[in-house]
């Protein structure tokens, strides 16, 4: 049995499932956007931060998750990021 996390799932596994959901979920609209988020991440507690699966960096406030602390904050819906992310164990890598 392989467990996703479901992140993961919605950005990578999306091509494993039947054409029938992805018809579906396409046509679901993305998460709202927080409009305080900004496009550089630069300044009041903002940083950048990838997300396994993806290409690019995107924005997270405050304590960041990490393998030093799981229950850090991660970029919420955002320009390329249309669902957001959660902290979970990476497939590889140090952190």
């Amino acid at each position: 049995m392989v467990k996703f996390h479901p992140i993961f799932l919605l950005f990578v596994g999306s091509s494993l499932l039947p054409a029938r959901t992805q018809a579906a979920e396409a046509a679901q609209a993305p998460c709202p956007r927080d409009p305080s988020i900004p496009l550089n991440c630069v300044g009041e507690g903002w940083t950048f931060v990838s997300v396994e699966g993806l290409v690019g960096s995107f924005c997270a406030k405050g304590p960041i998750c990490s393998a030093a602390n799981k229950n850090g904050n991660c970029p919420s819906p955002q320009d390329g990021l249309d669902y957001g992310s959660t902290c979970g164990k990476l497939n590889q890598g140090n952190s």
